[in-house]
């Protein structure tokens, strides 16, 4: 496996009619960044407005960052926020406000076709007692040629 392969998580926090900034009000955590509805959107690779655009909804997201290697190893970023998560234990507030709102989202490049990765019981059983949805994005990146 090339070390070209990334991958990482998002908490994303859709808090509908209210500011974004509400969740690090009521759990001190500073998002890794914000959506305002109506408002540009930010290409987070260049930190620039995407002309044109406009976020469709209130995002709160903290971002694991991204982590190198092997896709196997997706559950590294996925425990760095359920540690987050368990350790402030006023996201259990957030996520009563927001249910049907919140989840994490788990992304992954990798350079070849294949994409395979396995979660062990004891981050299973961490997602089941946050009690949230978590989905997989996942891409294959073309091999240099």
């Amino acid at each position: 496996m090339d070390n070209n392969s990334k991958y990482g998580c998002v908490l994303i926090i859709n808090t509908e009619d209210q500011h974004p900034e509400i969740v690090t009000t009521i759990t001190g955590v500073r998002a890794t960044s914000m959506e305002i509805k109506g408002q540009p959107r930010i290409d987070k690779k260049t930190g620039k407005e995407r002309i044109g655009t406009q976020s469709r909804a209130n995002l709160w997201n903290l971002d694991s960052g991204y982590f190198y290697g092997s896709e196997w190893d997706l559950e590294k970023s996925i425990s760095k926020l359920l540690n987050i998560i368990s350790s402030n234990p006023e996201f259990e507030t957030v996520f009563s406000m927001f249910k049907k709102e919140c989840f994490i989202r788990c992304y992954a490049y990798v350079e070849h076709y294949n994409i395979a990765f396995g979660l062990s019981s004891q981050v299973l059983y961490d997602m089941y007692k946050v009690n949230i949805p978590i989905e997989f994005d996942l891409y294959s990146l073309p091999e240099d040629t």
